[in-house]
Parts: structure tokens; sequence; C-alpha cells
């Protein structure tokens, strides 16, 4: 790898002039200025997260701000980010929510150059931290189901829509007990999916709902409590795989047969619901796309540049837990 002391040999001068024209070219004499810029031409050099910090006196950091990573799909997320981040130079740092955390202040973003908020579980996290970075002139991007207002950068995901269809799907193919099971109403993401289900599914025709949260426990203790209900549902929508993986674990080995006796439909799309027994059928959202928008979108503010608008959609795909072949 190219180096400044390679560059500093290159150019005839010393790694202290290479560094002050890496912070500001103006400031080394021209006949240095052209000798460097043709050595880091001629070399190929690209400078370092370091050398970037000196020359544009930004920390070329980022902080995303999301759900815990022990969630599949939050971990992927979050690898997508970091690879489309570091093509543009900027290292990628987590912060992960809880409701313990204390509240966090200018000091949690003084070393960054801006933020990314991903699928908020609460809504006043994107304020506050909109407010606080408002007020230190760095730009923050949401990627939320809902849109935040003109003053917050925000990348929707259509998720309310990506249900809805899923309902519609479950109605037309003669469902009529269909079940509900996903995050607490505390969870606004949770809310927006959930809004989707209400819009679509009658209430005699909701055979249950069950929001307690996105792990394979509660899709567990959410399928016990189905099978003490009466009847059994003949549908579930799950707010993630890891919840529809769980209820068909449960129904196997309790004789009830996953797609014979019941549907099971899952949210996220991510590699396991092809890989599972019965595989899943998902709505899925472009991940990828999404977290190359968002870093594209971050970098272009963090320069000053006022990107276009974008919103994704979700795609539903169909699996074995629904009848159909993976």
């Amino acid at each position: 790898m190219v180096t400044i002391k390679d560059v500093a040999k290159h150019a005839g001068v010393s790694a202290s002039c290479v560094s002050k024209y890496l912070k500001d070219e103006n400031s080394v004499r021209p006949h240095n200025r052209k000798q460097i810029a043709d050595a880091i031409t001629q070399l190929n050099y690209i400078p370092s997260r370091a050398a970037r910090s000196l020359r544009y006196g930004k920390t070329m950091a980022v902080k995303a701000i999301m759900p815990p990573i022990s969630l599949p799909f939050f971990a992927e997320f979050f690898e997508y980010l970091r690879v489309h981040f570091a093509i543009s130079g900027y290292s990628l740092s987590l912060h992960t929510l809880s409701s313990t955390d204390a509240p966090m202040t200018a000091e949690d973003f003084a070393d960054y150059d801006g933020a990314v908020i991903v699928f908020p579980d609460d809504d006043s996290i994107v304020t506050h931290v909109h407010n606080i970075l408002s007020d230190l002139g760095r730009p923050l991007v949401v990627v939320s189901g809902t849109q935040y207002g003109k003053d917050i950068r925000t990348i929707c995901v259509n998720m309310e829509q990506g249900i809805m269809d899923v309902c519609r799907f479950l109605l037309d193919n003669g469902k009529k007990r269909i079940s509900f099971v996903g995050g607490t109403e505390k969870a606004a993401s949770s809310n927006i999916r959930f809004s989707g289900f209400k819009n679509v599914i009658p209430e005699d025709m909701q055979c249950g709902v069950y929001r307690g949260g996105f792990s394979m426990n509660w899709g567990y203790r959410a399928a016990q409590l189905m099978v003490k209900r009466s009847p059994l549902p003949d549908a579930v929508i799950c707010e993630n795989d890891s919840l529809a993986a769980a209820i068909i674990k449960y129904m196997v080995t309790h004789g009830i047969s996953v797609p014979d006796d019941m549907w099971v439909i899952g949210f996220d799309n991510i590699p396991m619901a092809e890989m599972y027994n019965p595989s899943i059928s998902s709505v899925g959202m472009p991940s990828r796309d999404i977290a190359i928008t968002v870093a594209i979108t971050l970098v272009a503010e963090m320069n000053g540049e006022i990107p276009e608008y974008k919103q994704f959609d979700c795609n539903f795909v169909l699996r074995e837990s629904t009848g159909h072949d993976s």
C-alpha cells in the first residue's frame, strides 16, 4: 500500500510537506504542490482515513443507530451499510438501541460526520438525534416505514403496503381465521405493520393478535397460545422470519401441519427463510439497495449536496409455508 512517505520520496519533499498539502494544498509552495500532485497521481495514492481527516477537517466516521443486531435482518443490514460507507472512505460505528440507555448527547456524536437511524422503534429518538445533529451542523438519514417530515431526510420503506398485500393474498386464497404475531405497541415499526393488518383483515376474521416481541422465544410462546385457543388460525402473519420459524417449529412438533393445516408468513426474507423446512414465505425488503441508497444519501449530505428522495417497496416471496414450491 502506498504511504505518505512513498509520495514524499517520489515528489522529493518531506513527509510533513505532504501532510500539509493533504490538509490544505495552498499551504505549500507551487513547485512542491505540483510535485506532490504528480506523485499522488503516478503512485495512485489513496489517502487513509487519517489523511482525509487532516485534509478535509472531517473524522471520516459515521454512526449507525439501530435495534440489536441479534435480530438477523439488522446484522445483515449493518454489514451492507459498512461495506458501502467504506467504499466512500468512511468507517461505520454501531450504536444499538435499548430502552435502558441514557439519552444520547452531543458528546456521542463529537467524533462523527453524520449518522443513520435504521427502523427506530421510538419516534422520539429520531427527533432527539435530529435536534442534536442540527445544532452540530451534521446530517442525519433515517430509514423507516414512515416519513418524518421535510426537515428529516427519510428513506421510506413501504412496510404497511407489504403487509396489506399479504393480507389480500390470504383473503383471495380463502383464509378466514388470520393471526398476527409481532412486536409490542411501543415499537413504532411494529405499529406500522400492524396497521396494514388491521386495514385489510376484517375484525371477524382476526383470529388472535399476539404482540410481545420479535424474538424466537416470543414466536414459540405465541404458538402455544394459539393452540390453546379455539379455533386454530388457518394463517399466521409474523413481523419477522424468526417469529415465523418458531411458530412453524412449535406447530410441526405438536402435530399441526404447515402448510396443510396452517399457512405461516414471515417478514424480512432473510436467508434462513429459504433454507428452513418448510421454507418460509416472506415479505422481503431490498435491504442491499436500501443500504446503498443510505450511504450515497448521507455522503452527499456530508458533502453539502442535496440528494433526491427515494422510496422502496416490499416484495412477497412465496414458498412452502403457504403451499408453494421453494
